[in-house]
């Protein structure tokens, strides 16, 4: 196990640092070592959702196998982990900025330099690995860097800490976020006016907006009016202000608003001035304070939008739980759906909520069966409908919680979240989906999944994934492996369904790809997607990261393009939502919003959402076939909601060629019995047919059918086909023109509707014909010539009394062929007609006994046939 720490209280450089050397050491677990500075605590409290960190409790210490250590090289500074530093089979790597001094913990691997943050040491390293960053890590980087050397004014500032910073900017730092966690220092005479300021200053509300206003007089002109305003908006907490300060001659105007809804440099505009909607300012002549205050009043009421509130920003429906709800239903809940607390209500009235880390705790001490009534927080904080953006903000800091209930006269009505927050706040790609949710469970390293993949994957597919990356770098898109080839991947299983979804076009990458490694494409522009087929065959699919929507249950989804995180939730079960990055910086590394892992470590089964099958109820199918292939079993909620489904008679909606795929399907799986086995205690096989009984005896005849099948099948040119047999063999007690009629409904292949069709009609007849004793093989051969395959197989396995003779015929009757042929008898001098096809099948017959063993006792066959059918002498060929 890996593990990143730093010192505890930790500041804005040491957590910056944390997740920067993440970024190098992506197996790593961060862990803080002891408590943070305030400003680093209200910045994680909102953004806790995004940012993963572990308890340190939670973590076995002597699991520990390499400890990275950042922004000190004080073992007493690291809290927790100064046992874990201090041991002799532990590697321990520190990056630091800070000065040699006595008592630093000596290690071999030190990164550590003289610059002025630790962040910029791990900020050039990943500048130079190519590796990427989102704007939230570099809005992290860059509070880092602006802390840390006084927002670049102390002496100990270096230029490469500048340029990394330069860099952060170019990959959307965010200096809205910086400007509000940090400050800078005054001179007297600023500090003077800055108290003037105060001391004028007043809110005035326009349009449900809170706009501070603040006026001063100045003896002389006094620099940094910007600064001071910057200031005085953070005393007051207020992110729209405006601030005028007038000497003799003129009036200087600042205006900064952090919110939409007010422009400042349309405000200042009136007043001669501009800039742009978050900063702008003015110079005023020939007007007094007063004035100029009046005016600007006047100015705000007609260009002020209102803000967005509560009601605009809550996410709704609110998944809920009641308070019988066990604390396992709840935890498992939370981890399906991403969230870290549920509402807990009673009807519509909301009478508490409960964490994830209640939950946790109930679990840790064996009481995930009780009712979460016993955990709940009554003392539950509540926003209304016209709650401000600012105080969800002030609220979630103070509480440090991570969702607000929206109430509306006693009623739940929504729910804001972190992410809802933050994405108002900052823009919506602030937060860009791709950070995941802590997982649970066994996670395997991303070391492990490339040599898995190195192991299980052929060497042209490993080629074309490696190409893959470079593309996607080239391009400047992600790209993904997804789908059951990384379920697959992670139990240690081969599979080699090529499926690569990209953030992006996908069809401009296919077309890239398509172009490096050679081969032919087939391209589908309504879904984005694209089939390469290679120069061998193989076909890798290639589709545009998208999300989907169904208009109504059972219907094909309708697509849009979407988030790698959007396409994986539109797929049926958590094993089955999980990708592999396959850029080249971040190759390897499995993305896991959803809990996949742990259900593989759980032999769990379990849908994405509640509507999971009501949007797809060939999910209900899908998930049976999984259960049994791997041996898994779903989860409560999955098989309840499954039921649900199944009442709501969705099934019976679906099209029939959708309903016959997923029964080829089932009847593909290696033993496909279980599968038939559990679609009827679940009595799906009723809403197939209401005459399809399944029990022991038919469990076991689809047993041996298999059997039988695996036994013959290499006797034939054209392999039988195994469902089709099974199919079969449940279709054996029906009459026949009711397997014609549920065929044809099912829209089977007319070859196949035949085939079954014959098999019933014929099988009655054929066993008791080949169950005869002392059969001769040409009574075998004529019994047997002419049905298929499948039906040969059915009959073998159900009828016990006919598998000697099926076995002789398979193996030794079926090919028999005599040496003449029609040419043969006209040269012999007989005139072509019917009686060759009868004399010929003679012959085959006289073979298959043995009673010709070669070309010229066929010959004296025909001959003495032909005499005892009494053929006159005309009817012999003259020249």
């Amino acid at each position: 196990m890996e593990v990143i720490s730093s010192h505890t209280n930790t500041d804005f450089d040491s957590f910056a640092a944390m997740i920067a050397a993440r970024k190098i050491y992506p197996d790593a677990i961060m862990a803080f070592s002891g408590s943070l500075n305030p400003n680093v605590r209200d910045f994680y409290s909102l953004h806790a959702d995004v940012l993963v960190f572990a308890d340190p409790d939670q973590i076995d210490l002597d699991r520990i196998k390499r400890l990275i250590i950042v922004d000190t090289r004080s073992a007493h500074r690291l809290g927790e982990f100064r046992s874990v530093a201090e041991r002799e089979d532990v590697e321990v790597l520190v990056f630091d900025h800070h000065p040699v001094a006595e008592g630093d913990l000596r290690v071999e691997r030190d990164f550590s330099q003289m610059l002025g943050t630790t962040t910029t040491i791990l900020l050039e390293m990943i500048k130079e690995k190519g590796i990427e960053i989102s704007p939230l890590e570099a809005t992290i980087f860059a509070l880092g860097i602006y802390e840390e050397t006084g927002s670049l004014s102390y002496s100990t500032t270096t230029a490469r800490d500048v340029e990394m910073l330069a860099f952060l900017m170019s990959q959307k730092a965010n200096l809205e976020v910086v400007r509000t966690f940090l400050g800078a220092p005054l001179s007297r005479e600023q500090h003077q006016l800055l108290e003037k300021l105060i001391f004028s200053s007043h809110k005035v509300r326009i349009n449900d907006v809170d706009i501070l206003i603040s006026t001063a007089e100045m003896e002389q002109y006094i620099d940094g009016l910007s600064i001071l305003t910057n200031k005085l908006g953070e005393i007051e907490e207020s992110r729209v202000i405006f601030t005028a300060a007038g000497t003799q001659d003129r009036i200087y105007m600042v205006g900064r608003s952090r919110m939409e809804e007010v422009d400042a440099s349309r405000v200042l505009a009136h007043f001669g001035g501009g800039g742009h909607p978050q900063a702008a300012s003015a110079v005023v002549r020939d007007s007094s304070l007063a004035q100029v205050e009046r005016k600007l009043i006047s100015v705000l009421k007609k260009e002020v939008r209102k803000p967005q509130v509560a009601g605009n920003l809550m996410s709704r429906p609110v998944k809920t739980i009641d308070s019988e709800t066990t604390i396992l239903e709840a935890g498992n809940i939370m981890t399906k759906y991403g969230h870290a607390g549920l509402p807990i209500v009673q009807g519509d009235k909301l009478i508490g909520v409960i964490s994830r880390k209640d939950v946790d705790k109930a679990i840790g001490h064996g009481l995930g069966h009780a009712p979460v009534k016993g955990f709940l927080s009554k003392e539950v904080v509540t926003a209304d409908l016209t709650t401000s953006i600012m105080e969800l903000r002030t609220m979630m800091i103070e509480h440090n919680i991570g969702r607000i209930p929206v109430v509306d006269k006693g009623k739940l009505v929504g729910i804001i979240t972190r992410t809802d927050l933050l994405r108002a706040l900052h823009g919506s790609d602030y937060i860009s989906g791709r950070e995941q949710l802590p997982p649970s469970g066994v996670i395997i390293e991303t070391s492990e999944i490339k040599k898995r993949m190195k192991d299980l994957l052929p060497h042209f597919i490993q080629e074309v994934l490696e190409k893959t990356g470079q593309i996607a770098s080239e391009l400047n898109v992600k790209a993904y492996l997804v789908g059951g080839i990384v379920r697959d991947i992670l139990l240690n299983q081969p599979n080699f369904d090529l499926d690569i979804v990209i953030e992006g076009d996908g069809i401009t990458f296919a077309k890239r790809l398509t172009e490096i490694i050679g081969g032919r494409i087939r391209t589908h522009q309504k879904f984005g997607t694209a089939v390469l087929i290679l120069k061998n065959g193989f076909h890798v699919d290639i589709a545009t990261a998208r999300t989907e929507f169904y208009e109504y249950p059972a219907a094909l989804p309708s697509v849009e393009r979407g988030s790698i995180r959007q396409d994986l939730y539109r797929r049926d079960f958590t094993i089955n939502a999980m990708a592999i990055s396959l850029n080249e910086d971040t190759f390897g590394e499995v993305l896991d919003f959803f809990g996949g892992q742990r259900d593989l470590a759980k032999r769990k089964i379990r849908v994405l959402h509640n509507l999971s099958f009501i949007d797809d109820p060939t999910r209900i199918f899908r998930a049976v076939r999984f259960e049994q292939r791997f041996g898994f079993q779903m989860d409560g909620s999955t098989e309840i909601l499954l039921k649900r489904a199944l009442g709501m008679e969705l099934v019976e909606e679906l099209t029939s060629s959708r309903v016959r795929d997923e029964i080829i399907l089932i009847l593909s799986e290696p033993e496909p019995w279980k599968a038939v086995k559990r679609l009827a205690e679940l009595e799906v096989t009723k809403i197939l047919h209401p005459h399809l009984a399944i029990d022991e005896v038919r469990l076991e005849d689809l047993e041996k059918i298999d059997r039988s099948y695996v036994q013959l099948q290499e006797f034939f040119c054209e392999s039988p086909r195994r469902w089709l047999c099974l199919l079969m063999g449940l279709l054996m007690d029906f009459p026949p023109q009711e397997v014609s009629a549920w065929t044809l409904k099912m829209k089977f292949r007319k070859r196949d509707i035949r085939k079954m069709e014959e098999s019933i009609r014929n099988f009655a007849h054929t066993a008791e014909n080949l169950s005869s004793r002392n059969l001769k093989d040409s009574q075998i051969y004529l019994f047997c010539q002419g049905l298929s395959a499948e039906t040969l197989v059915l009959l073998h396995a159900l009828k016990p009394a006919t598998s000697k003779c099926i076995e002789k015929y398979v193996e030794n009757l079926k090919d028999v062929q005599v040496e003449i042929s029609g040419r043969d008898l006209k040269e012999m001098g007989y005139r072509p007609g019917p009686l060759f096809r009868k004399v010929l099948m003679v012959l085959l017959l006289a073979r298959i006994d043995g009673q010709v063993r070669n070309r010229e006792e066929e010959e004296k066959f025909v001959r003495r046939w032909m005499e005892v059918e009494g053929l006159p002498g005309h009817e012999r060929r003259r020249d």
